[in-house]
C-alpha cells in the first residue's frame, strides 16, 4: 500500500504493513540529551529564553535544536546558541539521508526524536520552560520502570472516538497526551517512537481526528500495548499558563509563554524565574536583530 492516499478503509492495514516491516533498535544512540524545535521570527525567542533558563538551573545536558531549513535559522542565530552548549540541525538536511513523507511543523516532533542522536531523550517544546533543572526526570520510579514519561493533556478521547479503531489501539479510559514535553528511552520504546512517526508522516490523514502530533506518541504505545508512565496531578491552567507537575507532584514545566514582540507589553504572569526570563528576552534584543538573514 505505499503511497497509497490513507482513508478510514485502509489506514489499519497500512499501519501493520509498516509495522511488519519495522526493524529492532539498530544501537548507535548514546546518552541523555534534550531536545527541542524551534526557529523562525516566533519561536527563536522561545528557544533562547527555554535554554538560557536551563543553563541558568544547572542543566548541563547537551542540546540539539531542530529546525527546518535556511529560513528559519540563519548563522547569526546559530553562533548564538553554540556557546549555550547547543548544536543546530536542520531537519531537511537529516531528511536528505532520513527520508520522511511529511515533515512541516508538528512533524518534527516524533522525527527529531527518533533521528537525534542520544539514546534518552527529553523533548520540549520550545515555549515549555523547566522551573529547576529536569535532569532527574530520568532518574524516577516511573520513568525508570517504563522507559516512557508522558503528561496529560485536559481533554480525552471516548470510547467511540474513531481514532481507536484507525489504530487498531485498545481504548483506554485516560486523558489525552501532552506532547510539550515527553521523556523515553529509544532502546525501550523504538518501534512505538517510530509507530508514532509514521502516524505523522501521513499528518494529511490522521491530524483530521487528533490534534497535531500529541496523540499519535499515545495510538503509538496503545496500538503496540507498551508500558508508560502518566504524571498523575492534572495540567493546571493559570493566566494562560500550563503547569504541569512531575511524578511526585512537584512544579516542573510551565508552558505557553511565547517570546516575541506581540507579548512585549503582555503583564507579568506571576510563573516562577517570570523576572529572570524577561531578562533573557532583552538580553537577545541587544545581540539579535530579528531577523532570519543568512
Amino acid at each position: 500500500m505505499e503511497n497509497e492516499t490513507l482513508t478510514e478503509d485502509n489506514a489499519l492495514e497500512a499501519a501493520n504493513e509498516f509495522l511488519d516491516k519495522l526493524t529492532d533498535y539498530p544501537g548507535g544512540f548514546c546518552g541523555r540529551g534534550i531536545v527541542i524545535c524551534a526557529g523562525g521570527l516566533r519561536y527563536f525567542p522561545s528557544a533562547w529564553v527555554n535554554i538560557k533558563l536551563l543553563r541558568y538551573l544547572g542543566c548541563s545536558l547537551p542540546i540539539q535544536l531542530w529546525y527546518l531549513g535556511r529560513g528559519e535559522m540563519s548563522t547569526a542565530m546559530i553562533e548564538l546558541l553554540a556557546p549555550l552548549g547547543v548544536q543546530c540541525v536542520d531537519a531537511l538536511e537529516i531528511q536528505k539521508i532520513h527520508s520522511c513523507r511529511t515533515l512541516r511543523g508538528w512533524e518534527v516532533k516524533a522525527y527529531s526524536i527518533a533521528h537525534a542522536p542520544f539514546r534518552e531523550i527529553l523533548f520540549l517544546d520550545a515555549d515549555n520552560l523547566a522551573m529547576c533543572d529536569p535532569e532527574y526526570l530520568f532518574d524516577t520510579e516511573s520513568y525508570r520502570r517504563t522507559g516512557a514519561l508522558f503528561w496529560p493533556d485536559r481533554g480525552r478521547f471516548d470510547e467511540d472516538h474513531i481514532i481507536w479503531r484507525l489504530c487498531g489501539a485498545a481504548y483506554a479510559d485516560e486523558p489525552e497526551f501532552e506532547s510539550g514535553q515527553i521523556v523515553v528511552d529509544k532502546l525501550r520504546c523504538w518501534k512505538p517512537l517510530h509507530l508514532a512517526l509514521w502516524y505523522n508522516e501521513q499528518s494529511d490523514f490522521f491530524y483530521q481526528h487528533i490534534h497535531g502530533d500529541k496523540d499519535t506518541f499515545h495510538m503509538a504505545f496503545r496500538r503496540l500495548d507498551k508500558p508508560y508512565a502518566m504524571a498523575q496531578q492534572r495540567v493546571e491552567e493559570f493566566t494562560g499558563q500550563f503547569y504541569h507537575r512531575d511524578p511526585c507532584g512537584n512544579l516542573i514545566f510551565v508552558h505557553q509563554k511565547k517570546w516575541h514582540e506581540e507579548d512585549d507589553d503582555q503583564a507579568r504572569r506571576g510563573f516562577p524565574h517570570e523576572e529572570l526570563c524577561f531578562e533573557f528576552s532583552e538580553e537577545l534584543k541587544t545581540i539579535w536583530d530579528g531577523s532570519v538573514g543568512y
